[in-house]
């Protein structure tokens, strides 16, 4: 968990090239999702609120996504499955959060991205999505 991130120690010397996606802006709705997968940490409740904040204060309705994966956040608005998590993404024009399946397939699908840097994935992050924002604040 201390060390590089399995994933990134596999592609940081491939020549893969990833799409630079300019985010959409298709609604109000952001998604705050605090859980995150091993080898990162999960956000605590403090930074989870003061995320909502911030989400509400620059006009986005904040909804707390928790994960059907790796729970940890106590009281999520909201644990989708399967494809229903495609369709909160769909809904979303912004997802802010540690690194999570929500977090990777926002930024997959070309939805404004914020990750709060809570483990080794940062580098693999921003890789992938060039377009994606990390916000090292929180």
């Amino acid at each position: 968990p201390n060390g590089e991130h399995p994933i990134w120690a596999f592609v940081k010397d491939t020549p893969l090239v990833f799409d630079r996606k300019e985010p959409t802006d298709t609604g109000r709705l952001c998604l705050v999702c605090p859980d995150a997968a091993y080898p990162a940490k999960s956000l605590t409740p403090d930074q989870c609120k003061r995320l909502v904040r911030m989400v509400a204060a620059g006009g986005c309705q904040p909804v707390v996504i928790g994960s059907d994966l790796h729970p940890s956040y106590p009281s999520p608005d909201r644990t989708p499955a399967g494809a229903d998590k495609h369709t909160y993404i769909e809904d979303a024009s912004w997802v802010v959060g540690a690194e999570n399946e929500y977090v990777f397939m926002a930024a997959a699908a070309g939805v404004r991205t914020t990750l709060i840097p809570t483990g080794p994935g940062t580098e693999l992050f921003k890789t992938m999505f060039p377009h994606g924002e990390v916000n090292e604040r929180f």
